[in-house]
């Protein structure tokens, strides 16, 4: 059997509000493509009069989080990178076994299996780094903010941090939203992966 899978979806990911504020209408709608950096929500956030001591100690709790997901993050693709590394050397080694003569074609296709699982691993691993480091960017820019004499127009653009297609829009109209809320989803499509190539691993 060799016929063409459908895409798999790699990773999704929440883009939320960074600070209060008055979000603007969202013109986005589900399937739209965006890249990584285009501006996906607009704030306006409210006069710091409004703000109290709470909003800034809460502003500050989340940017130490952002940083301490930022560290952990990294450590998580070292890890994945070595794996990978591991699994490659592996699958190598297999290979020319397996052109000897000395191990079997369900010995390679596993540790081929191995090699492209590691791969996945290690490519989730990267998504999550760069997802923690625009947290960290988008909590540092809300903090910001508080200390802002904000005029007329002034507002926060709220990027999306990867390349994908938007899933769903999950704050649809104009209004004062809080740190946290949901604004929209959106998703990483994979390759389509072969049904030959998913048969042989499941031998």
């Amino acid at each position: 059997m060799d016929e063409d899978g459908q895409a798999r979806v790699a990773d999704r990911y929440v883009v939320s509000a960074p600070l209060t504020g008055r979000v603007a209408r969202i013109e986005l709608d589900p399937g739209d493509e965006v890249k990584a950096g285009d501006v996906v929500a607009r704030i306006v956030p409210l006069d710091p009069p409004l703000l109290d001591e709470r909003t800034r100690s809460q502003s500050e709790s989340r940017v130490a989080q952002a940083q301490a997901a930022r560290a952990q993050t990294a450590a998580q693709v070292a890890r994945a990178k070595a794996s990978l590394s591991f699994a490659k050397g592996e699958a190598d080694r297999t290979k020319a076994l397996f052109g000897k003569g000395a191990v079997t074609q369900q010995k390679l296709e596993q540790a081929q299996m191995s090699e492209r699982t590691a791969k996945a691993e290690y490519d989730s691993a990267k998504f999550a780094q760069r997802v923690a480091a625009y947290e960290l960017e988008m909590a540092r820019a809300a903090l910001g903010h508080l200390d802002k004499k904000h005029g007329p127009g002034d507002q926060l653009e709220v990027p999306a941090p990867v390349s994908g297609r938007v899933l769903k829009v999950l704050q649809e109209n104009e209004g004062v939203v809080q740190p946290g809320a949901p604004l929209l989803s959106f998703v990483t499509p994979t390759p389509p992966r072969s049904w030959s190539t998913c048969s042989r691993a499941m031998r």
